[in-house]
């Protein structure tokens, strides 16, 4: 933990006790299993207030960010450590909501899809050849279009895929 916990001290001098203190309290955040890249505490004396801002750097640019005054600098910091437990216990939540919420969102068995509404549109079938079914395609901005081919006299489906291609589906049925 001390190799990612910097401490600066502006106005008055760092003690090695008050360091350690800061080590000591810090170590706690351990359990919270963050991925933590840094954390910086400023220590300020500004005439007979002491200010503790505490930043911890997380993945994906993310900062936590805990500003405390008090006439005392150990209680300043007690109450720093606390609300900084606080927002991490906040931010994990929030995390783990995220994810909780994603994956219900996305997850839905094939048994469920049955129970879904659905929309139901009926196609009037054009006799055309693939020219002008393409040109249908593009002419209405679908995604795809279906036809009756002219030259094989079979229902066809033309499509547009990525990378501006088009391509032709002959659908083959057989209905007695």
């Amino acid at each position: 933990m001390s190799e990612i916990v910097k401490i600066n001290a502006k106005n008055f001098e760092l003690t090695k006790e008050v360091a350690e203190y800061i080590e000591k309290k810090l170590k706690k955040i351990d359990r919270y299993d963050l991925k933590i890249s840094s954390i910086q505490v400023i220590l300020e004396k500004i005439k007979y207030i002491y200010r503790v801002e505490i930043l911890v750097y997380l993945p994906e640019n993310k900062m936590i960010k805990v500003n405390m005054q008090e006439k005392e600098i150990i209680p300043c910091l007690e109450k720093s450590v606390d609300k900084l437990k606080d927002m991490i216990l906040k931010y994990k939540e929030k995390n783990v909501s995220k994810k909780r919420n994603n994956t219900k969102k996305y997850k839905t068995s094939y048994e469920n899809l049955l129970e879904l509404p659905y929309d139901k549109k009926v196609l009037d079938i054009k006799l055309m050849n693939e020219k002008e079914a393409i040109e249908e395609l593009i002419k209405n901005k679908n995604d795809m279009f279906v036809f009756l081919n002219k030259n094989t006299n079979k229902l066809s489906m033309v499509r547009s895929i990525k990378g501006n291609k088009i391509e032709i589906i002959e659908l083959n049925s057989e209905i007695k």
